[in-house]
């Protein structure tokens, strides 16, 4: 009988272990960190209560070199400004745009804790923004342009 318990004991122990190596890291992706969310304002649904928008990032794994944060934006009327702010409190982004299209992208190093995002919206604004949080393991998956590297470019002879 105590033969039959330990082996049980034993293949319960090697099922747990199994289980939470197939569930927990098939590929690797357990330790990679992403959060991701679009919002859309209109000029029509403006209410004051619901602004500024505050989006907080649960930074929870810190395995990585670089935290990648992206903002990306489709201001169709209006001006738009935001701010990023690391678990301490710094502001590590701040910047206004106008209508367009925008993209900004920066890399910090990973702080463990809630990081916050606060974008300012009136009612003369409508449009949609993005906000981006990557680990560098996936920088390589995100879908945003590129800067140009135009200081190696010579003048075409349409620009002149």
């Amino acid at each position: 009988m105590k033969k039959i318990l330990g082996i049980s004991g034993i293949v319960i122990v090697l099922m747990i272990v199994i289980g939470v190596f197939v569930f927990f890291k098939p590929d690797g992706k357990a330790d990679l960190f992403t959060f991701d969310r679009e919002t859309a304002f209109l000029k029509k649904d403006y209410n004051e209560e619901n602004y500024p928008i505050v989006r907080e990032i649960n930074v929870n794994k810190v395995r990585y070199e670089k935290l990648i944060v992206l903002i990306q934006a489709e201001l169709e009327e209006g001006k738009l400004s935001y701010e990023v702010m690391d678990p301490s409190g710094q502001v590590r982004i701040s910047d206004s745009f106008s209508e367009g299209d925008y993209e900004k992208l920066e890399e910090f190093e990973p702080k463990r804790g809630v990081w916050k995002v606060i974008i300012q919206v009136d009612e003369h604004d409508q449009g949609r923004i993005r906000v981006a949080f990557f680990d560098d393991a996936q920088k390589d998956e995100l879908h945003y342009r590129e800067p140009e590297d135009k200081s190696n470019m010579q003048d075409r002879p349409e620009d002149k």
